[in-house]
């Protein structure tokens, strides 16, 4: 054989053997791209990151332009881990003026918010902060979402779950947490305000 026959032989093979290269790395980048897709729905649904609280069904009777306090859910972070809030919505909530805070329990006093108004003996709006950027550890304890509602116009308020995105040590999540009530704004304050049944 020839050495140009000899040439001629092998370029078959060296082109077969960089065709099935760069077939194997585009193979690896479809298995590394599907990997990270997976980790990121993995991390969108998979379990909860907080206690889920059974829906509880409440009713806030409220003086029209008084601000009521409603604290839906209340987190505690896990061992070893910082959490940091991000943003939180009422879901199916119409309200004028919404205002989202959060504290520590521990820093509430004798009890955490549950629906009620600030009063010169439990300044509320001294304890809470805002929501977004607020950050906490296990040793804070546990830590109460609260939303600030206002109405200008009489009504009743409800929403039916509390939208929360957070980060755990800056890995981004979300979750729901149900709420079932009913907040009655009229003037003068009405008489009750039952809940949802």
């Amino acid at each position: 054989m020839t050495a140009k026959a000899s040439c001629q032989a092998w370029r078959v093979p060296m082109r077969g053997l960089q065709e099935h290269r760069a077939r194997h790395r585009a193979g690896r980048r479809l298995l590394l791209l599907a990997a990270v897709l997976g980790s990121i729905v993995a991390g969108c649904a998979g379990p909860p990151y907080f206690k889920e609280p059974d829906t509880v069904g409440v009713g806030a009777p409220i003086e029209l332009g008084q601000t009521v306090y409603v604290g839906p859910a209340y987190l505690d972070a896990r061992h070893g881990d910082r959490v940091e809030l991000v943003s939180a919505e009422a879901v199916g909530l119409d309200a004028t003026f919404v205002t989202y805070l959060a504290a520590r329990v521990n820093e509430l006093g004798e009890a955490s918010v549950g629906t009620e108004l600030a009063t010169p003996e439990r300044p509320l709006g001294q304890m809470l902060h805002p929501l977004a950027g607020y950050t906490f550890t296990e040793a804070d304890g546990t830590v109460e979402v609260v939303l600030a509602i206002t109405a200008d116009a009489p009504g009743v308020l409800s929403f039916e779950a509390l939208r929360l995105r957070f980060r755990v040590n800056g890995r981004e999540r979300e979750q729901r947490f149900p709420f079932g009530g009913r907040i009655c704004f009229e003037s003068p304050k009405p008489q009750n305000c039952d809940p949802p049944a």
